[in-house]
């Protein structure tokens, strides 16, 4: 049921014109270990990859270590320390809060 649910949900976002990207307030463990990883399930390349910045157009924190710490990897375009930069951004349309 579930494998059937997410087949339908991949197919559905695949066949949108254009999703908004997201903004992650809050560079987290549970950003990394549980936002970023649920985002991977329903957004995987057809080659079976998943990068988190074709989604992901932004990361704050209070501390730009952590917004870069939390960005680098997951190939995010955008880490700051700046609330409003984060979220006036004209690829985000969504925000997860950490």
């Amino acid at each position: 049921m579930f494998a059937e649910s997410l087949r339908h949900s991949q197919t559905v976002l695949e066949s949108a014109p254009s999703l908004p990207g997201w903004a992650i307030v809050g560079a987290s463990r549970r950003a990394q270990r549980g936002f970023l990883p649920a985002l991977a399930a329903l957004h995987m390349r057809p080659d079976r990859t998943f990068v988190a910045g074709d989604h992901v157009r932004a990361v704050y924190s209070r501390n730009s270590s952590r917004a870069n710490a939390l960005a680098a990897p997951f190939a995010i375009p955008f880490a700051t320390d700046e609330l409003a930069a984060a979220l006036d951004r004209p690829d985000v349309g969504a925000v997860y809060v950490a």
